[in-house]
């Protein structure tokens, strides 16, 4: 009778030490899964910031030397784009400040109905003033930060892999 509980115990004790292995196993897997959409993600994040370097730096600059344009007559800080659809409604690159989510698909292979496989990403994007230091102003400066988040998106409860979302930072000026 004690040999055959010694042998239970000694089975509990296998399945114990297999199933904490298996949950190893699949933590591991899940970090790699969020690593590899890190990569992604920050890959969607810089196409998008390609993107927006396409785009003039003001309203006030578009068709004109920078050095033909005043500093006062750029736009101010809090007329930067609130709620647009960009790219296709961005002008600027301050238009791109609060805009509507832009959703990128970014394709990773296909199926055996040569159907598209992938994730989606959303983009959203700050745009802010900064000065010679790179802090933040509410003045007009020949300089402007765009920061990006790209995050996951995921329909209802489909799970998430990327556990955090990414953020891809550029500045830029008609003076460089």
């Amino acid at each position: 009778m004690s040999e055959t509980m010694l042998a239970l115990v000694a089975l509990m004790i296998a399945a114990f030490f297999a199933v904490s292995q298996q949950r190893g196993i699949v933590a591991a897997e899940r970090e790699m899964a969020s690593i590899e959409l890190e990569v992604l993600a920050s890959a969607v994040g810089s196409e998008m910031m390609q993107q927006i370097a396409t785009k003039p730096f003001d309203a006030a600059t578009v068709g004109m030397d920078p050095q033909d344009v005043a500093l006062s007559d750029l736009t101010v800080a809090t007329a930067f784009g609130h709620g647009l659809a960009c790219p296709g409604g961005c002008d600027d690159i301050d238009d791109f400040n609060a805009m509507l989510p832009d959703t990128l698909f970014f394709e990773v292979g296909r199926d055996e109905a040569d159907n598209p496989v992938g994730f989606d990403f959303t983009v959203t994007a700050d745009v802010r003033y900064v000065d010679d230091n790179g802090a933040e102003t509410t003045n007009r400066t020949w300089t402007k930060e765009v920061t990006l988040y790209v995050d996951q998106a995921t329909e209802g409860g489909a799970q998430r892999f990327l556990l955090q979302p990414i953020q891809v930072k550029r500045q830029f000026s008609p003076q460089w």
